[in-house]
C-alpha cells in the first residue's frame, strides 16, 4: 500500500472545472450518467473520482469531506460518511 500525504496553504484566484465521477466498478471503465445512483447497501464498495481543471497545471484535489444523505439538505441528520478528514471511513 502506498501512503500521499499532501499539504499545501497557496491561495489563489482563478477559473476552476470541478468534476466528479462515480463509476459502476473498481475497473473504473463505465459512470452512473443518471442520479441518483442506488439504493447502495451499506458495506457496498463504491468508486469515485474527482477532478479540477484549469490553466494552472500545479493544482491538485484533495477532498476532505464525503458524505450522502437521503434528501439534498447537507445537515440532514441521517448521514453516511465515506471520508471524513481525508481519511476513509469504514462502516
Amino acid at each position: 500500500m502506498k501512503l500521499f500525504f499532501f499539504l499545501s496553504f497557496i491561495e489563489a484566484f482563478g477559473n476552476f472545472t470541478f468534476e466528479m465521477y462515480m463509476f459502476k466498478s473498481e475497473d473504473f471503465s463505465e459512470y452512473y450518467t443518471e442520479y441518483p445512483v442506488g439504493p447502495i447497501d451499506v458495506g457496498t464498495d463504491i468508486f469515485l473520482q474527482v477532478s479540477v481543471t484549469s490553466r494552472n497545471a500545479g493544482l491538485v484535489v484533495f477532498v476532505d469531506e464525503c458524505k450522502a444523505t437521503p434528501t439534498p439538505e447537507y445537515h440532514d441528520p441521517m448521514q453516511f460518511i465515506f471520508l471524513e478528514d481525508g481519511l476513509v471511513t469504514i462502516m
